[in-house]
Order: C-alpha cells, then structure tokens, then sequence
C-alpha cells in the first residue's frame, strides 16, 4: 500500500470529523475519476478477500453491505471499502448516498462522505460549488466546498483562490481549508502563505499544516513557525509544532521547546512534549520528574505520567498517584486515571474514592462521571448515590446533565431537575431542550415554558423554537402565535427566524418583512446576524432596514445594538477597509460604539497591529474603550507591556479596570509579576481609586 495513503488517513484521524476530507489528493483534472494522486485511486483496489467491493467491475455493493461498512467504527477495510465504493458511483449514485446517509452519526458516516465529495468533485467540480452554496445540508457547506477547491487547486491554486475570494465569508473559509488541504503535503510553506494573506483568521488550519510539515521537517517547521507575528496563529504553530516534534523526537522537541524565549511560548510547549513523552517513554518521563529538572512544569509532567500509566498498570497508576507528596500532585495524578476506564477499574476507583479525604476523592467523582456517562450512563444514579458530599454529588450530576443533552436527553432533564435551583443553568437546559425538541418538539416547548426561573426558561424555549423552526417552520410559527408574553415573544421570534434562515435565508428574509411591529423588529434583528455570516455583500443593506424600523422601546434594546456588532465583526474577518468604510456610514450612538467592538474584536484575531493603527486615529470615548477592551483580550498574552498601555487608555473607569485586571492575569502566567507590581504601583489615583488598586492587588496572590 502506497505509504502516502496510510499518512494522510493518520492526519484525518487526528485532525477529526469536520477536516477529514483534507486525506488524499483530488484528481488534478474534473472528471478523471482516479485520477493521479486521488484518494479514490488510492484506496480503488481490490481489498485481499473481499468480493463484495468491485468499483471498476460489474458488480457494486449492496445498500446492505454500505451501511455495514459505515457501522463498523474499527475497521480499516471498512472505510477504505467505503471509499472503494464512493469511486464506483456516477452523479446519480453520489447524490443518492449523501441523501441516503444524511442525518446518520453512524460511526464512518465521515468518511464516506469525504469520499463522496471527493468523487462528485472529480465528476462535476462546477456543479457541486453551485448546489454546496444553496444546500441547507451543512455536509454540502463543509466537506462540498472543501472538497471542490481542493480538486481546483490540484490545477491551479491561484486562480482557484481567486474564485474563492468571490464566495461568502464561510464558503470562503471552507474553500481556503480545501486550497491548503491540497498544498500542505508537498507545499507547507505555500499553504502557510494562503492562510496568512486570507485574514480569514484560521488558526486551528495553520496547526495541521505545521505539524504535518514537522512530521518530516521539524526543523524547517520550526523556522517557519518562529516566523509569523506574535498572536494566537503562532501560538497555535508553536504548540502544534512541538506536539508532532516529540512523536518522533522527544529529546529534540524538549530541547527547543526549553529554549523558546517568549514565556507563554515555552510554557506551552514543553507541555505538549512532555505529554507525548510521558505516552512513549514513561520511565523517562519518570526519571525528570525525580531529578526536578522541570518544577515548572511539575503538575503537567504528573498528569502525564498518571495517565500513561493507566494505560497498561492501573494498579501502579493509582500508587503513582497516592505515593506524590503533595495534595496537588496526588489531587493531578488521581483525576488523569479516570480516562478510559473499564467497569472493574470504576468500581476500584469508586471504592477508593470512599477512602480518601473529600477534597481528594471530589476529583476521581468529578473526572469519572465523564466515563460512566459514555461507558455506562445506565449505572449513573448508582455513582451518584454514592457520594457523600452533598456539594460534590451536586457538581457531579451537573456534569452528568451536561454530558448526555445530546445523547440521553430524557436522562440528562431527569438529572436536571433533581439539581438545586441555584445549580440549574440556562445553557444546559437549553441544550437539554434542543435535544428534546429533536424528536417531540410541543413536549419540549411545554417543559422549557413550566420553568420557574426566568433566564434558564428564555434560553430553553429559545432552543426549542430554533430547532423545531428548522424542521417545521409552520409549526413552530403557530406555537408562537400563542404566546402572550411580549418579552417571551420576542426572545422566541429571534429563534423562529433562526432556524429558518438555516433552512432558507432568503425565505426567511421575505417573511420578516412582512410582518410588524415588535415581531418584524425581532425577526430582522435575527435575519441581519444570519446574513452577515452567509450573505455579507447583502447585510448592511439589511441592517439600514432593520435600524429604520426601529423606534421607541425597540430602539434602546441592548441586544439590538449588537446587531451592528454582528455585521462589523463579519465583515472584518476578511475584508477591515470596508468594515471601517461601514463604520462611517452608522451615526453616533450605542450601536456604532458596538460595531467599533465587534470590528476589532475579529481584525485583532488576525492583525492586531493593524488594528492597534487604526484605534489610535478614534475619538475617545465610548466606542473606542469598547474596541480597546477587545484588541486588549487578544494580544495580553503575548504582549501585555502593549496591552496594559492601552488599558490605561480606556477612559471609562469600570472597563479601565476589567482590561487592566486582563492584562495583570497575562504577566502573571508569563512569569511575570513583578512588572506587573511595578505598572500598578505607577499607577495614579487618575487612573485607579484606592479600592480598585487593591482589587488588582489581590490578583497578583
């Protein structure tokens, strides 16, 4: 087998479900099925044994025989038979398997899909773009894209960016994934240079492709790592970087991890490496840790020794972690065995749990109900029961709750309920809800409407009329016609008009303009946030017709004036000049000061120099603190001496305050308090009173 294919299926694994058509190549022209260097040509053979996967012969496989293939989750021949089968297939069959398998989580549903993607690219490139853009099917929006501008750049990776730069913001950022998807196996530094110009701010793409370059040139990856601007990208490069180094060579990793000269950099390194270490050479790992060669690091190399070993010595895992001298250390080691248990190994656990002091036994409790709620969710009420404390039972059953929303969410309202008013939160039972709705929605709307607490019953209802809006829109608009609520209503219109704009966001824009009052305020709010995500050319004019309508009441919405935010930061993910253009147009007010926020919370994300320029030429005042506050959030870490001149720019004592405590807890993790210290004792009464001083005080303890 042909040792490309087995590296780039490596690198999906790890990578996960949504890049996970980046394996393989596309045919580098449209139509050549099999084409050089395809995945499908990779995997187009027949498979030792096998008669049942012919997809260059008479025969093809049965519906019965796919979805066998695609229910086996530790199969390697099941997915390359998948993939074997996707190459078989013309248009027609294409479209009938991705509509055969939508709405499946069967466990190789994901690579079938890639592989169907893959090979309606190579049949019909043009086609698939057109049908990925008006699809409500997030496959087609994801793995579509993806994989027709992988297939264009195959030909020509300029001017398939150039037909990309002509999409929407999240096509756009879809297309760039399937560019460098294609560029990353021969071409890292190339893909490097995509990212960078796009300012489409994807960090987590820049990872991939560093430590796929490290798998085989650490040392050129490292220079092109240490290469980009201080921010998150690099941060993301770095760590990456060392990740993949110590697979291969823990030492080399180590060692330049340890020479890094920013701290944050060198902090985040070594851990990375010192977790792979610990995986591959735990005596080794054991020996630092007994010659204390890495104090620093000490918490992270105990964890990652704690695990290892529970790998393959369960028993010397858990003696490794009752013999540390410390509570700190015990209290690391014993939560890092609970991963992956067998029932014998909860039961053992359990019944140490008993023995131990209850601020040691409150980790084993609070990591270990993540196992038995995937292992064994039916043996939940048995552990929780077991608990003690009443504090860390109920601490336990939040995470439990949380845990199967999605999974078990007849299970996770029951735990729910059971939860003391004070630990019921508004995002878990909104994803309870969401849940619930999925299969009987009116159900779901009644039990989000009986909950007593306001907030948490905004949140469910909200979530249930999302989802029941995407899959029955007429439905979810006569629950609504029922609530009397005003403020309820408003809250449940936004939701309504959500899930239609998944459905069809023109279909939604048409029918909020029809109607009036509060309800067309509501659901236009909704439609201008979903267009400028989808549709940005499209969202000021949008927006100018929102801002119109509005009047009284509606006008002073806080949430109202985040729509501004909402436009201005899309807009600035790829395109800042115009976004500053925009900016100009809206008058002065609450929601141009937060689309000034919005704007350089995502110019900051990818240019905070820029960003930083741009601020320095704004008035003072409410808008400019706002923006402050967000650039000061993204650079505290790498640049705290920036970050902190600028926090004692903001000229609104409250927010002065919270983006100097941000950028007091950044010195602190770098290491560095003393400057910290130093800054807030040159500080005068100007900038802080008395109190405030000592509450920043306090956060350098």
């Amino acid at each position: 087998m042909n040792w490309k294919v087995v590296t780039c299926i490596g690198a999906a694994f790890a990578a996960g479900g949504l890049a996970g058509w980046q394996f393989g190549r596309s045919s580098p022209a449209n139509g050549e099925a099999g084409g050089r260097g395809s995945v499908i040509t990779r995997f187009a053979m027949p498979v030792a044994g096998d008669d049942d996967s012919k997809p260059n012969g008479k025969e093809s496989a049965s519906t019965a025989q796919v979805d066998q293939w695609r229910s086996d989750p530790n199969s390697l021949r099941a997915r390359a038979r998948l993939i074997t089968h996707a190459a078989s297939l013309d248009l027609v069959g294409v479209r009938a398997a991705l509509e055969n398998t939508r709405g499946s989580e069967s466990p190789n549903d994901w690579v079938f899909t890639q592989a169907l993607m893959e090979r309606w690219a190579e049949l019909d490139v043009d086609g698939l773009i057109e049908e990925a853009q008006i699809s409500t099917d997030n496959r087609m929006r994801w793995y579509g894209i993806g994989a027709a501008f992988k297939n264009l750049a195959a030909i020509d990776a300029d001017a398939a960016w150039a037909r990309a730069d002509q999409l929407g913001s999240g096509a756009r950022r879809n297309a760039l994934d399937g560019i460098v998807a294609y560029l990353q196996i021969d071409q890292p530094q190339r893909a490097l240079d995509f990212l960078a110009k796009s300012n489409i701010g994807n960090d987590w793409m820049t990872g991939v492709v560093i430590a796929q370059w490290a798998s085989r040139d650490p040392d050129a990856a490292a220079a092109a790592a240490l290469g980009m601007k201080t921010g998150e990208r690099r941060n993301r490069a770095v760590n990456e970087l060392a990740r993949s180094w110590a697979e291969r060579d823990p030492d080399a990793a180590f060692a330049w991890s340890k020479g890094l000269t920013n701290v944050a950099e060198r902090h985040s390194a070594v851990q990375n490496v010192l977790w792979q270490l610990a995986r591959q050479d735990p005596a080794k790992a054991l020996g630092m840790l007994k010659s204390g060669d890495v104090d620093e690091h000490r918490d992270t190399l105990v964890r990652a020794i704690a695990s290892a070993k529970a790998r393959t010595d369960f028993d010397g895992a858990l003696q490794f972690a009752l013999g540390q001298a410390t509570f700190a250390d015990k209290s690391s080691a014993l939560m890092s065995v609970t991963s992956d248990l067998t029932r014998a190994q909860a039961d053992q656990l359990m019944a140490l749990a008993k023995t131990l002091p209850a601020n040691l036994a409150k980790g084993i409790y609070e990591s270990g109900i993540w196992e038995m709620t995937y292992n064994e969710p039916e043996r939940l009420n048995e552990w929780i029961d077991q608990i003690p404390v009443a504090a860390i039972r109920e601490t336990v059953m939040k995470r439990a709750a949380e845990s199967l929303a999605w999974r078990s969410p007849d299970k996770a309202r029951e735990i729910f309920e059971k939860l003391q008013p004070s630990a019921q939160e508004p995002d878990m039972a909104a994803r309870i809800a969401r849940s619930l709705a999925d299969s009987d929605p009116k159900a779901a709307a009644e039990w989000a409407s009986g909950m007593e607490n306001v907030a948490i019953r905004k949140e469910a209802l909200s979530s249930v009329v999302r989802s029941w809006a995407n899959r029955d829109p007429e439905g979810a608009k006569e629950y609504i016609q029922s609530i009397e609520n005003p403020d309820v209503r408003r809250d449940t219109m936004a939701s309504l008009t959500d899930g239609m704009a998944t459905r069809s966001l023109k279909e939604a824009e048409t029918w909020a303009l029809n109607l009036e009052g509060a309800d067309r305020s509501a659901a236009l709010a909704s439609i201008v946030k979903n267009a400028a995500s989808r549709d940005p050319e499209h969202a000021p004019e949008l927006y100018e017709t929102f801002a119109s309508g509005l009047d009284g009441e509606d006008a002073d919405r806080s949430e109202y004036h985040q729509v501004a935010s909402a436009v201005a930061n899309q807009m600035a993910q790829t395109e800042p000049a115009r976004a500053v253009e925009w900016l100009g147009t809206l008058p002065d007010g609450k929601a141009r000061d937060e689309a000034m926020g919005g704007l350089a919370s995502a110019w900051a994300s990818y240019d905070p120099y820029a960003t930083s320029a741009w601020l320095q030429q704004q008035e003072p005042g409410s808008g400019r603190d706002i923006a402050a506050g967000k650039l000061i959030t993204t650079i505290a870490r790498d640049d705290p001496d920036s970050a902190w001149q600028w926090a004692t720019a903001i000229g609104e004592a409250s927010r002065r305050r919270e983006a100097a405590a941000t950028v007091i807890e950044a010195w602190k993790n770098n290491g560095r308090k003393e400057d910290a210290a130093a800054a807030l004792g040159n500080s005068g009464s100007d900038l802080f009173s008395a109190s405030a001083l000592e509450e920043l005080a306090k956060k350098l303890d």
